[in-house]
């Protein structure tokens, strides 16, 4: 069923890469992947999202992730995070962001906290399954801003949910038919940030491969100078 994946995971001009990302061939009929983008500083955020990475894949390897019911992996990891917190001082900040899908025969679901971002594109659309989990997207749905004042936003990167804050998280969880030829898409802030919706549209439209839409991205990326950590995830059905 996925026939075609990729992915790219860079430093940037920071100096420690937080993002961390994995990607789970099960069975033919099988595919896994998630992306999580570590905050709370260079040591916690990187190990913070490490640590959610490696969990799932631990879970994966033992066949005990409940895809059913993604709710609770996410409650358990972000405990997990809570306590990783308690055992080392430098880490009491940590936290992450983290996407999870899974993709079979038609169909995908998934589970997402913060502002790393799923979306898929289909010939000459696409669709975006999450949203963010920001101030600033909150402050959009309420009424309070309207488009323009998003975009300018001072605070548009300030989280309201990610594993590991103290203040709890918001779990959203998603579903969406696949057809054969969809891209699916994962990024970490660092590649939104500099490209808009439409971009990732045109670039699936040129894209026969998933190493060609990923070097598209890559090379607009280093065009425009990113200031963070920059990472994507690409499977084709």
């Amino acid at each position: 069923m996925i026939v075609d994946y990729c992915h790219l995971s860079e430093v940037g001009p920071r100096a420690r890469n937080e993002d961390s990302l994995g990607i789970w061939l099960e069975s033919p009929k099988v595919a896994m992947a998630a992306i999580a983008d570590g905050l709370g500083g260079l040591q916690g955020g990187a190990d913070a999202s490490q640590l959610a990475i490696s969990e799932i894949e631990r879970l994966i390897a033992l066949g005990d992730l409940p895809s059913n019911d993604l709710h609770k992996v996410f409650s358990e990891l972000h405990e997990e995070i809570i306590q990783a917190q308690k055992r080392s001082a430098e880490n009491r900040a940590m936290a992450t962001t983290l996407s999870f899908i899974q993709v079979e025969e038609g169909g995908l679901k998934g589970a997402h906290v913060g502002d790393t971002r799923v979306m898929v594109a289909r010939r000459n659309g696409i669709k975006r399954l999450t949203h963010d989990q920001t101030e600033a997207w909150r402050l959009l749905q309420g009424g309070v801003i309207d488009r323009s004042d998003y975009r300018t936003y001072p605070r548009k990167n300030v989280l309201y949910s990610a594993l590991g804050a103290h203040r709890g998280i918001e779990v959203q969880e998603f579903s969406f038919d696949i057809l054969p030829g969809d891209f699916i898409i994962m990024t970490s802030d660092g590649v939104h940030q500099l490209l808009s919706m439409s971009e990732f549209r045109d670039i699936s439209k040129v894209s026969s491969t998933c190493a060609e839409f990923v070097d598209y991205v890559r090379r607009k990326i280093e065009e425009r100078m990113p200031s963070d950590n920059f990472s994507i995830i690409v499977l084709k059905v």
